[in-house]
């Protein structure tokens, strides 16, 4: 995917990317792109690629709204293993905190969606709890979570903001 992609969609939803710097440099980055939910079974069916989602397809983060997304996570490819565990690490960390503030919002996710041909995203997808979700596409493995039922670690802040904004919201 291209850098003027991404920022297209940057424009649309600048809540959507979440990224860790070393010094000036980004060496790893998270998408959490809402998606109407055409476009995204499009994609996690193999029907379109990465780069064939317009910034038109991607939803805005708003209160009460449920959202469907899909997680793009990459860091920088050239450094050992042990530093591109470090940054995606802190990556994690911080975005744990960010969905907490989303829940507190408001924020519904209701699926996210994540694919991975590569062993080490395999791993990661099914170590924060994400089940596989339709068939293989070649290499391609395909991933979802329930924020709602899931007991991933990665969302318990996402349910404990969600849970304290309906409990402040009027009736």
């Amino acid at each position: 995917m291209s850098d003027e992609l991404r920022q297209s969609w940057l424009r649309k939803n600048p809540e959507s990317c979440y990224i860790v710097k070393h010094g000036d440099k980004v060496v790893a980055f998270f998408h959490l792109l809402p998606l109407n939910h055409e476009t995204l079974m499009d994609f996690m069916n193999g029907k379109i690629r990465g780069w064939e989602i317009d910034a038109e397809n991607v939803e805005t983060f708003e209160p009460g709204k449920a959202v469907e997304c899909l997680a793009i996570i990459a860091s920088e490819p050239d450094v050992d293993a042990t530093t591109r565990k470090h940054y995606v690490r802190v990556l994690i960390r911080g975005l744990t905190n960010e969905l907490g503030k989303l829940g507190r919002r408001g924020v519904i996710l209701s699926k996210v969606y994540a694919t991975s041909e590569t062993p080490t995203g395999i791993a990661m997808a099914l170590h924060v709890g994400m089940e596989q979700f339709g068939k293989k596409l070649g290499k391609r493995l395909t991933f979802v979570l329930d924020p709602t039922t899931s007991e991933s670690f990665l969302v318990d802040e996402y349910k404990n903001g969600l849970h304290e904004w309906k409990k402040a919201k009027p009736l």
